[in-house]
């Protein structure tokens, strides 16, 4: 499901969840000064593909390391 999201393939409230998640995490990190601006924020991050890609860069990593 995670992937879905990311690869704008699930919305509704799934979606929703992460991004009060994500924008609670940039909050609390004083990335964003409230929680509606890490919202949007995490909603454009998404969007533009860039946390897939890292998820693929992580994956791809991590399956070399273990062999």
């Amino acid at each position: 499901m995670f992937r879905r999201i990311l690869r704008g393939e699930e919305k509704g409230a799934v979606l929703d969840f992460l991004l009060m998640n994500c924008a609670a995490a940039l909050w609390l990190c004083k990335k964003v000064t409230s929680l509606t601006d890490g919202v949007d924020l995490a909603r454009r991050t998404i969007e533009t593909s860039k946390v897939s890609a890292l998820l693929d860069q992580y994956i791809k990593i991590t399956n070399t390391c273990n062999n």
